[in-house]
């Protein structure tokens, strides 16, 4: 099956319609990364979270993408892949929003359109606004 990545305004149409529980996504990850020692968060992983009505909330915020997932980093990055192909191990791409905290080291290459997939390994990136970018990962 040939999945094709959504273009770079499809996602900003989401991340623009949806960016209140964008926000309230990257808060709540952080916070559970440190309490429960989680660090992907999507509808079969937040079962392990002990409060039902975190769960709840959980559920309502990853439904604003089918198969949303979002990975959180100790360094307070927050990514949402909203669409992934391949291995974890092998060659792959992802591609969805990235949120780096102020002051953090941002990790990719900037590009100004995401659309034209890469072909050389590597993170790549376009802002869409202070502290959140569009993200495109190529795996070899």
């Amino acid at each position: 099956m040939n999945i094709a990545p959504p273009t770079d305004a499809e996602i900003l149409k989401l991340f623009r319609i949806h960016h209140d529980d964008f926000v309230t996504l990257q808060r709540l990850v952080t916070e559970d990364l440190r309490a429960h020692q989680m660090s992907v968060f999507n509808q079969s992983t937040i079962a392990k979270l002990t409060s039902a009505e975190r769960i709840v909330t959980y559920r309502k915020l990853l439904s604003i993408w089918p198969g949303l997932t979002v990975g959180a980093n100790y360094d307070g990055s927050v990514r949402f892949i909203l669409v992934t192909k391949g291995e974890a191990i092998g060659p792959g791409w992802s591609k969805g929003v990235q949120f780096f905290p102020s002051g953090a080291r941002t990790i990719g290459t900037e590009k100004s359109s995401l659309d034209t997939p890469a072909r050389d390994p590597g993170v790549y990136l376009r802002m869409i606004e202070s502290e959140w970018w569009l993200f495109y990962q190529v795996d070899n």
